[in-house]
């Protein structure tokens, strides 16, 4: 075969495997967009609880999405070397090109020839190049988002933490007002009297009432006890484990103030799983009446309250938990209340 044939195919190779590399190997897509990871905000009303399983499930997806750009990176280094190594094999091409084509053009044509075979080497070069930058800049880019997810994983780490720590200090705070609310109906923690009860008799005084009923008035009022919602609502007598027994659904379309139903003071003012907002009322001699479901309380723990006297709100179509009780033994409700009439209701802040 002649030299200047053999540098020909020489040529044509070279051109032929750098042009089908750079179609075999397309630039890498930009990495994907990590804004899905952002904190939670600071304004939105959600438990603690809540806000561990979103930062749990913001971890899971950081640590898919650093999986993800880890294979990134491995492809996009891959793929550069393999660019370098194309562009030294070029450079070596046109390197004995150039020497092989002095040493054997023999006519002004040959050297026409090895010119222009040697200019379609270095634009290959030049593109292999340009390409292996651009891997180049893939990579770097790569590498700063996985570094922005190290720092996504340190903040979502110290939000995990106060969610946690808020987690503990909720359980607890519900846990005491669980021990609260039952030692309210542990019939052991009334006091003797030689007035036969009179502690619930003083806070009635105290609330102003014209009425002073005592404890034994209440068990007669069997019956004749007016509807904690005094408007047209819905009630449902049912019964329920949660609850600790029987109790009454009541629910008006408009929403409503929520009233004592006689007097007493008012044990227990809180918000109680699974009551939600809850008031109970102490009537003496172990007898209570408990409100829950409520959307505002409108009273304190401590308080003196009149029969009447607005202790809470409900949403419309909201049913209020309305329970009576006998220490712990809860009461069938609709045997207590008289008969439900209609009364004009007002609505609002008392």
């Amino acid at each position: 075969m002649r030299a200047r044939d053999r540098q020909r195919l020489l040529a044509i190779g070279a051109l032929t495997f750098a042009a089908s590399s750079l179609r075999a190997a397309p630039p890498s897509e930009p990495p994907d967009d990590l804004g899905s990871l952002a904190p939670l905000g600071a304004g939105e009303a959600v438990g603690a609880a809540a806000k561990l399983a979103a930062t749990d499930v913001n971890l899971r997806a950081l640590d898919g999405s650093r999986d993800e750009l880890r294979q990134r990176l491995a492809s996009q280094e891959g793929a550069r070397r393999d660019e370098g190594r194309r562009a030294r094999r070029l450079a070596r091409e046109i390197l004995v090109a150039e020497l092989e084509g002095r040493a054997l053009a023999s006519s002004p044509e040959d050297l026409v020839h090895n010119a222009t075979m040697r200019s379609g080497l270095r634009r290959v070069a030049a593109r292999t190049l340009s390409a292996h930058g651009t891997r180049a800049a893939e990579v770097e880019t790569t590498r700063k988002a996985l570094v922005a997810l190290d720092l996504d994983e340190a903040r979502l780490q110290g939000e995990r933490a106060v969610a946690e720590a808020e987690l503990r200090l909720e359980q607890e705070t519900a846990r005491r007002r669980r021990e609260t609310f039952t030692r309210i109906f542990d019939e052991d923690r009334i006091p003797a009297s030689s007035e036969g009860g009179g502690h619930a008799r003083v806070r009635v005084a105290e609330a102003g009432s014209d009425d002073e009923r005592t404890d034994e008035s209440f068990a007669a009022r069997r019956g004749s006890l007016p509807p904690p919602i005094q408007r047209k609502c819905r009630i449902k007598s049912q019964r329920s484990d949660d609850y600790g027994g029987a109790y009454l659904a009541i629910s008006s379309a408009k929403g409503s103030n929520v009233r004592a139903v006689a007097s007493g003071s008012v044990a227990f003012a809180d918000e109680l799983a699974p009551y939600g907002k809850l008031v109970v009322v102490d009537h003496g001699k172990s007898y209570f009446t408990v409100y829950g479901g409520l959307s505002r309380i409108a009273i304190g723990a401590g308080s003196p309250v009149r029969e009447g006297a607005i202790v809470g709100q409900v949403e419309p179509d909201v049913p209020l938990v309305f329970q009576l009780r006998s220490g712990s033994q809860t009461l069938p409700p609709l045997k207590w209340l008289m008969q439900r009439r209609r009364v004009k209701d007002d609505v609002g802040t008392p």
